[in-house]
């Protein structure tokens, strides 16, 4: 239904603030003008009755969804679920939880596909009408916060790449904010979430890396109970993860280290709204004299999952964290990696670049 995709799209870019948008700056406003040629008072006389029309076409759009709905077999179920009317096998729903147990009950009684953010749902089923049914977890309050639990941190399933960004957190999550500016743009950043980004499970997922640097776990919940995977065991293969029918990913666990520098470098096409053709993030940390007890680093978008250089970290840890460790990067060092050819790059340019922002992100880390 490409007319109600347009409301979507549209929808998505009054999100953002006007002091959130890049390329406007309030800071030099035009003057004022005391005379306005007739073609400009004409100009602007239709533009406002584009703007009426626009109105009359929304509305008519929203007739047409309506519309679309009772023709297809696609229904809104009002809450608390348990009122909800039975449904047929070819009924396609649409529930929006206000309480966890009714998100669990509800996967544990049919299939259903998972709404956070939504800008990687959306996106795969551009052009196309919706016709599976649909859990929307935005309600549940209980995924929405990014805690201090003392011995770890905790990401909440609906906790957004802008929350992210803004929140004030520990040096170690220098790399993970450095991967949210550059997630899309304002109005993806505002509307995504980091554990969105991992359930996709793509290849080019920019939150991935940072978190196998930081052995992050990632929790499950279900009726049957919780559980916490390690990331590197979660994300198995392109759009493939462990997670099991009837179970919600509730949180990304980061376990807490005081004294961890990390970096995160982004390769692609352009500066910002890019699909990466090579990422790397680097965490470094070290004990009380600067020795490093700890090294992450990984590689995305040069394999089917983003891998750890084990061997690499191998090289880093005992050492001083000083200036001049990015020389121990070489090319045997990325032989784990994968990459292959496509339109964004080849994979020996893709292998090469890697192997360079592998030192330089050492370097940033180191330098943090």
């Amino acid at each position: 239904m490409p007319v109600a995709r347009l409301v979507v799209i549209a929808s998505a870019f009054v999100i953002a603030a006007p002091d959130q948008v890049r390329g406007f700056s309030t800071r030099n406003p035009v003057p004022r003008m005391h005379w306005i040629p007739d073609q400009v008072r004409d100009d602007i006389a239709g533009v406002r009755d584009d703007i009426g029309g626009v109105r009359d076409d929304i509305a008519g759009v929203r007739d047409d969804i309506a519309g679309a709905r009772n023709d297809n077999g696609i229904s809104a179920i009002p809450l608390p679920l348990s009122e909800a009317p039975e449904l047929s096998s070819t009924t396609c729903v649409y529930l929006r939880p206000q309480r966890l147990g009714e998100a669990l009950s509800a996967l544990a009684d049919q299939p259903l596909t998972i709404l956070a953010g939504g800008t990687d749902f959306y996106a795969a089923r551009s052009g196309q009408a919706i016709t599976e049914s649909v859990l929307d977890i935005t309600a549940l309050p209980e995924l929405r916060s990014l805690q201090d639990e003392g011995a770890r941190w905790r990401i909440g399933a609906t906790v957004t790449w802008s929350q992210i960004v803004r929140a004030t957190l520990p040096a170690q999550f220098r790399g993970l904010q450095l991967a949210a500016c550059d997630i899309g743009g304002i109005q993806v950043q505002n509307m995504g979430t980091l554990a969105g980004n991992v359930c996709n499970a793509s290849p080019s997922a920019d939150g991935v890396p940072v978190l196998l640097t930081m052995d992050a776990q990632v929790e499950l919940a279900s009726l049957a109970g919780r559980r916490c995977v390690p990331l590197n065991e979660f994300v198995l293969g392109n759009r493939r993860t462990a997670r099991l029918p009837g179970e919600l990913v509730t949180a990304i666990l980061v376990p807490r280290r005081e004294r961890a520098r990390s970096s995160f470098l982004k390769l692609g096409n352009r500066r910002y709204l890019v699909i990466s053709i090579a990422m790397v993030a680097v965490l470094i940390d070290t004990d009380a004299d600067g020795v490093i007890s700890h090294a992450g680093i990984a590689v995305g978008s040069c394999s089917e999952v983003a891998q750890r250089l084990r061997s690499l970290e191998q090289k880093l840890l005992g050492r001083h964290a000083t200036s001049g460790l990015s020389a121990l990067a070489e090319a045997q060092d990325l032989q784990v990696l994968s990459p292959i050819d496509d339109v964004r790059g080849s994979a020996a340019y893709r292998r090469d670049a890697a192997l360079t922002m592998v030192r330089r992100a050492i370097e940033e880390a180191l330098h943090e």
